[in-house]
């Protein structure tokens, strides 16, 4: 990350603010991937991903530190995030645009890539037409819209923690007025200690929609163990929205620290939509990340997965390749 520091009587205009420290990060990634199914077409492309990052923080003479954040998605060519926070003894309140707290408190395991083969990998969840399955995924759902929200987290007391967020949005389409919203609530919370020389990091969070016109609804829990350079986790979640979905998923995963600059991982993940002839999903996959130098990150995953529709019992086998280099400053 490169750092500008600017210390000037024009940016900081705010009593009790001695400087402000801002700084610029971002991320350019570019691969290839080739995957190979039983439907019709196979798919061998370069992708790119990239975004930039700008913050500020700075620290009032009352000791309250207040930041802000804003990322920028070049390839959606808009803005993803932009939230500010204020932060003290009492915790952390953040306003604006960014993951609520069933985000933050998420149960991620160690996966190909930290994403489980998800779609972001090229692994799709379609039958043998092509046609996509409903209600299974890749790894345990969140909200992630980046809807206006307030979220409060908790200091950490005694190694545990929490959050909740609130969104009010407006909801759209017929029957609806100017003053209709939505209030879209989450709440999450984790506990991390040191057993026997054992790292352990338990993590749990709920989200619910909390109107009619949206009647989605997601949980997730997960626990990680790590001694000696080797993480085992696995987590679990459910998913329900409206009459169409009522889904569970489930996802291990172990990595291992190979040095400071290799590491390699397995995951695999189980996802079952559990109404009358509900959808399915598997895959599993293997990957490796080594750290060329300060800045510069190599990353290739191997994936195989089976995704059947529940009605017509048709089911779609295949397997994925990714390989991507990483810039990060």
């Amino acid at each position: 990350m490169r750092k500008v520091l600017l210390a000037t009587t024009a940016i900081v205009a705010v009593a009790g603010v001695a400087q402000a420290d801002i700084s610029i990060s971002g991320k350019f990634e570019m691969g290839y991937q080739t995957e190979s199914d039983d439907t019709t077409y196979d798919q061998d492309a370069m992708f790119q991903n990239d975004n930039i990052t700008f913050s500020f923080t700075n620290v009032t003479d009352t000791g309250l530190a207040i930041s802000g954040t804003t990322v920028y998605d070049s390839d959606a060519d808009a803005t993803d995030e932009s939230s500010f926070t204020v932060a003290g003894d009492f915790g952390a309140v953040t306003l604006g645009e960014n993951d609520g707290a069933g985000a933050n408190f998420m149960p991620w395991v160690v996966a190909a890539n930290n994403n489980l083969g998800s779609y972001d990998s090229g692994v799709p969840a379609i039958d043998n037409t092509g046609a996509a399955l409903v209600g299974v995924y890749a790894y345990p759902q969140y909200r992630s819209d980046d809807e206006v929200k307030v979220t409060y987290t908790s200091p950490s007391m005694g190694g545990f923690s929490f959050g909740y967020s609130m969104a009010d949005t407006a909801v759209t389409g017929t029957g609806t007025t100017s003053s209709d919203t939505e209030a879209n609530t989450s709440f999450g919370a984790s506990y991390s200690s040191d057993m026997g020389g054992v790292s352990v990091h338990i993590t749990a969070m709920m989200e619910d929609s909390g109107e009619a016109t949206d009647t989605s609804e997601n949980d997730a829990y997960g626990i990680s163990l790590s001694s000696g350079g080797v993480t085992l986790a696995a987590a679990t979640g459910g998913t329900k929205t409206g009459t169409t979905i009522d889904s569970d998923t489930s996802v291990i995963g172990v990595g291992y620290q190979v040095s400071d600059d290799l590491s390699v991982a397995y995951h695999y993940v189980d996802s079952e939509n559990s109404i009358t002839s509900g959808d399915t999903f598997k895959a599993n996959g293997i990957s490796a990340s080594y750290n060329i130098a300060s800045g510069l990150n190599f990353s290739v995953s191997m994936n195989n997965y089976e995704g059947t529709e529940g009605a017509g019992n048709t089911t779609n086998d295949g397997s994925n390749v990714r390989a991507s280099l990483v810039a990060t400053f």
